[in-house]
């Protein structure tokens, strides 16, 4: 597993990995932690380049809007229709890891894409990367996935149920355990 700096390996995609919406004066809008995890990515892009593929994935909806949807509208707003050159694809179906991962992987099947990094905060990338490996070898895909931590962060701008780090944790142990034993 690779958190923060990647390999030399040029990338055929990066997929982003939200991380909840906020309702803020009415507007319906990214947590620090996806903003956080997008803002990884701009920065990957200029390290790679503006034509890879992007994928905001995420279907976790408040008043209509979801992740992936935040997610596009944020790093359009932040980045620019004229500096990002590349495809992006809106993974909006998913409720849950698991579902990320599975529409995911079905999209890099259907692109043909090999080499693949996955965004998400550090405390996640575990259960990622066990998720996205029992897929690998069920599906018998010859993929190479690096999966990079964004920024981690806590307090009144995330999701009310993740405020506290200890909650996230238990959160987290319990379901990668779950993913394990499934």
């Amino acid at each position: 597993m690779i958190i923060g700096k990647v390999e030399a390996i040029q990338p055929d995609a990066i997929i982003v990995i939200g991380a909840g919406l906020l309702e803020i004066k009415e507007h319906i809008i990214c947590s620090n932690q996806t903003r956080n995890n997008v803002d990884k990515a701009k920065n990957l892009l200029f390290q790679y380049s503006t034509y890879l593929p992007l994928v905001f994935s995420g279907g976790y909806t408040y008043y209509g809007i979801t992740e992936a949807e935040a997610m596009y509208e944020y790093f359009i707003n932040s980045i620019g229709k004229s500096v990002y050159h590349g495809d992006i694809y809106l993974e909006f179906q998913s409720q849950n890891n698991y579902d990320k991962i599975k529409y995911c992987l079905n999209l890099i099947q259907e692109q043909n894409w090999h080499n693949i990094i996955i965004i998400d905060q550090p405390m996640r990338l575990f259960q990622l990367k066990i998720l996205v490996y029992k897929e690998i070898k069920r599906r018998k895909l010859n993929v190479r996935i690096d999966f990079v931590g964004a920024q981690p962060t806590w307090g009144e701008n995330i999701q009310p149920q993740w405020r506290n780090p200890v909650v996230f944790v238990i959160y987290e142990i319990l379901s990668t355990g779950y993913y394990i034993i499934c």
